[in-house]
């Protein structure tokens, strides 16, 4: 089960921007790469199912369910998956306060 009630805080100064946007399929044996990314990730899954791990959480993700990566924290698959899926890269612009 997915955790209820965890979220992004910000406010009107900076906005958020796509940056890059992608829709992939895979299939194992393919288990996602490990990596820290510098901005947000946003995973929206279309069919099937993926398995990631962000620092020492685990999420099991399916149809529908979306997850959003925090910047600089290690993320990597923990089993191979089979699923479709669209990945938004997000970042911040507008002036910080």
């Amino acid at each position: 089960m997915m955790e209820k009630g965890r979220y992004i805080q910000m406010d009107g100064s900076r906005l958020p921007a796509i940056s890059a946007a992608d829709i992939a399929s895979i299939e194992p044996p393919y288990v996602h790469f490990q990596r820290t990314y510098h901005e947000y990730i946003f995973y929206y899954i279309l069919s099937g199912e993926m398995f990631l791990m962000e620092e020492e959480k685990a999420y099991h993700l399916t149809k529908d369910d979306f997850l959003i990566l925090e910047p600089s924290k290690m993320h990597r698959g923990i089993k191979a998956s089979a699923c479709r899926f669209c990945t938004y890269i997000i970042r911040w612009v507008g002036r910080k306060q």
